[in-house]
């Protein structure tokens, strides 16, 4: 008798699971983040043996150009100091965000970075990264790229 009510409870729970799911917006088709600029703060261990402070500023391209998925391409300029070391970073880069749902939105970036400092340094700059939203317009974001290790937080306006 106890495994019949074991079943016909867990029965329901899956029901009403799929219920659920019915009822949601399916993945990266879902949330439209209809923001123009976007900024961010983002630090960590970066090129050599320095620690990077990086501002970043990104203008938003339009509504991407896949039509099934919600995409927003963005060009994104960062600038900081890259403490024990005496530079300058600085990236010019295409940022490519593909938004799953409410919560994730991950991306892709390609570009150019570079070094000022006793020396200039140019070299091709790509990476992931992940932004974790916490309300409409603020989010976490971490990234890894070719120069940094980064995390921080976003706003968008």
């Amino acid at each position: 008798m106890n495994i019949l009510r074991i079943l016909s409870i867990l029965t329901g729970l899956a029901l009403a699971a799929d219920h659920v799911r019915a009822n949601e917006r399916p993945d990266w088709k879902s949330v439209a983040r209809n923001h123009e600029f976007s900024a961010s703060l983002l630090l960590g261990p970066s090129v050599g043996t320095g620690f990077s402070l990086l501002g970043t500023v990104a203008k938003t391209l339009g509504d991407g150009f896949i039509p099934d998925v919600e995409e927003t391409p963005s060009i994104e300029l960062q600038l900081g100091p890259v403490f024990g070391t005496g530079l300058v970073q600085f990236t010019i880069a295409l940022r490519w965000d593909f938004h799953k749902d409410a919560t994730w939105s991950f991306y892709g970036l390609g570009g150019l970075g570079g070094a000022l400092g006793p020396a200039f340094t140019l070299y091709p700059r790509t990476g992931l990264g992940a932004f974790y939203w916490l309300l409409q317009n603020v989010a976490l974001r971490g990234e890894f790229s070719h120069e940094m290790l980064g995390v921080g937080a976003t706003i968008t306006f």
